[in-house]
């Protein structure tokens, strides 16, 4: 989800900060309306299909192991937001992951191990597929990993099979019916289930199917221990609603003062572990962003985008800025959008610029999901979300 440069969001916050505040958010569970605003942040910033994304990837990295019956409800409520486009969907998503679902690290782990397992990894004991399964010999390899339990191998083999996702899938449905998962007895899975989940798959609205089917492994791995059995999906009430509508639609007078009566919450200092785009040192220092060259790397967000050409202006590149056609157009446009961030509080601009301090990857999992034994497999690097 990294993105090519810096971008502003509603009120002036860093996208990439934005989405893994979420994240973070969501996974320690402390607070259900800083995940609200959060998600409100992306979704009033204009990326509206982008939250789904961001959300069916949270989803598939930490929750659909042990909370697989949500994954129908979501794209049922997906299928709803694409004929009313209203935000309360995927607020109810938000929601029953922070109240309602068990997290687990597994997927994500094997994603970042993914990114970083370039080499095949040395065997250890020889093992054989059984003679009575079946397959073409370009399946043979990630087959034999996954009956082995092998991650490193599935990590560097899982990733040849970008563009054949049809056909691993189905060849690990075949694997599943012939009972090669030891976990699953044999008979939890027939050629008719085989058919309605082919049919699933295909008309999934996440587009990484990569990722859907690495969740499938490790599903299959677990096979109902510790799985969420109450999985009543509820929906994000009136009050979840007003909190973020009022946000989004109650105006501040005068305008310089919109951010600090809508920056309810600060950027976590907790997501030092990721690779941040306020450190590429190819654009100005993030607190010079925020203060001087704010207009500029808004224009790129939905939202201000619309905002901006409704006026003449002009880009300059070299210099991170943007020129309105004549001084009526400036003044109009700091009338109605002058949020003024190089004269806030140090408060107020410290919920965006705030030091995030260096943190390892392991470290960041650790504190949130004890000794996870994947863990150990995740290089302490930086990686992009």
């Amino acid at each position: 989800m990294n993105s090519q440069g810096p971008k502003l969001t509603r009120y002036l916050y860093f996208k990439d900060e934005v989405v893994l505040s979420l994240l973070n958010a969501l996974l320690e569970k402390k607070n259900l309306n800083e995940c609200l605003f959060w998600i409100s942040e992306l979704y009033y910033s204009g990326y509206h299909t982008e939250v789904w994304d961001i959300m069916w990837t949270i989803y598939y990295d930490f929750y659909a192991i042990k909370n697989p019956k949500l994954e129908k409800h979501f794209v049922k409520i997906y299928k709803k937001w694409k004929i009313n486009q209203d935000i309360n969907s995927i607020l109810s998503v938000v929601k029953n992951l922070y109240s309602n679902s068990i997290s687990t690290p597994d997927v994500f782990c094997m994603r970042l191990l993914m990114k970083t397992q370039n080499t095949k990894a040395a065997l250890g004991l020889k093992t054989h597929l059984p003679k009575t399964f079946k397959c073409s010999i370009k399946f043979k390899q990630i087959l034999l990993s996954i009956y082995r339990k092998d991650y490193k191998n599935i990590a560097f083999n899982i990733k040849k099979f970008k563009g054949e996702e049809l056909e691993l899938f189905d060849v690990i449905c075949q694997y599943i019916v012939h009972g090669l998962f030891e976990e699953i007895p044999k008979t939890s899975i027939n050629e008719e289930n085989k058919k309605i989940m082919t049919s699933q798959f295909l008309s999934h609205p996440y587009n990484n199917k990569l990722h859907i089917i690495l969740s499938l492994i490790f599903n299959c791995y677990y096979n109902g221990t510790d799985f969420n059995e109450r999985m009543l999906f509820i929906r994000a009430s009136g009050d979840n609603i007003t909190f973020v509508k009022d946000i989004d639609m109650i105006p501040c007078h005068p305008v310089y003062k919109t951010l600090a009566c809508k920056r309810l919450y600060s950027i976590s200092k907790d997501i030092g572990c990721f690779q941040l785009i306020r450190n590429n040192k190819v654009f100005p220092p993030y607190n010079e962003i925020l203060w001087y060259h704010w207009i500029y790397f808004a224009f790129s967000t939905p939202l201000w985008h619309q905002r901006l050409i409704n006026y003449n202006i002009k880009m300059n590149d070299k210099k991170y800025e943007i020129s309105f056609g004549d001084d009526d157009e400036l003044e109009d446009f700091h009338e109605k959008y002058g949020y003024e961030p190089d004269e806030q509080s140090k408060e107020t601009q410290e919920k965006s610029i705030l030091m995030i301090p260096d943190l390892s990857i392991k470290k960041w999992l650790a504190d949130i999901f004890d000794s996870h034994h994947l863990i150990a497999f995740v290089k302490d690097q930086k990686y992009y979300y």
